[in-house]
């Protein structure tokens, strides 16, 4: 059930949310560039996470399993595309449900994720939605791009995934609330496992409440991740299944 520290009141604002978010759509189509060599950094602490242990290699997939056990679906990097002038790599799924938040938000699922990574930042700039009843992907642009993951990673580490400048100005930050947990998934049993948590804050501070949890594993990446369905007042759990490096 959804938590108790949840805002009924998000309901709302999240359905504002949502017509200002479509408001702001680009559509795109660009032509494939060769994707540059990742940058590397020295690692300072081992127990900390860097960005070179967040797998993003092409042929990289994940399959993910509803805690049901009623639904799969597989995420795959694929090759790259342009955007406004930026090289994006592509993060595929092959889902015909929404799965994530963000598919939640718009009640449909999201077919191709747009990212960049650097030592720095794993950051999302744009996604298509998956209209059944078009047959056809919808372009949405993120404004401003969202910081998904900051690195290094380490326990209390906190960033600004994004921040709205129009009404309702949310602002969306995460958190790492555990750096050495220990969890079993489908896929195996983890150790040392980094909880991140994504809460929503209104304007004027107000947390909101949660709205993501996700457990990351060096060299895996999420092995599990929670979201909150506002549509159904649910929270949704998905599990790794398998994880297959392109090696």
């Amino acid at each position: 059930m959804v938590k108790n520290k949840i805002n009924m009141r998000i309901l709302s604002h999240i359905f504002c949310f949502n017509i200002v978010f479509i408001t702001l759509f680009l559509f795109g189509c660009a032509d494939d560039e060769q994707w540059e060599d990742q940058k590397t950094s020295p690692v300072i602490n081992p127990s900390w996470f860097y960005a070179l242990d967040y797998p993003t290699a092409d042929g990289n997939s994940w399959q993910y399993i509803r805690s049901d056990k009623r639904y799969t679906y597989t995420l795959k990097v694929i090759g790259t595309k342009n955007i406004s002038g930026s090289t994006v790599r592509m993060l595929v799924s092959n889902s015909d449900i929404p799965v994530d938040y963000t598919g939640a938000l718009y009640g449909v699922p999201v077919r191709n994720y747009m990212f960049t990574k650097d030592i720095d930042q794993y950051k999302e700039y744009a996604f298509d939605l998956w209209i059944a009843s078009w047959n056809d992907t919808y372009f949405q642009r993120y404004l401003p791009e969202r910081i998904a993951w900051s690195f290094p990673l380490y326990k209390d580490k906190e960033w600004i995934v994004t921040k709205l400048y129009t009404e309702p100005r949310f602002t969306y930050i995460r958190k790492v609330v555990s750096d050495n947990e220990r969890i079993s998934v489908p896929a195996g049993d983890y150790t040392q496992v980094f909880v991140v948590e994504e809460s929503v804050f209104t304007e004027t501070q107000q947390n909101l409440g949660v709205i993501s949890t996700y457990w990351l594993v060096k060299g895996v990446g999420i092995i599990k991740y929670q979201y909150t369905d506002f549509s159904l007042l649910l929270d949704v759990t998905y599990e790794l299944g398998k994880f297959s490096e392109n090696l």
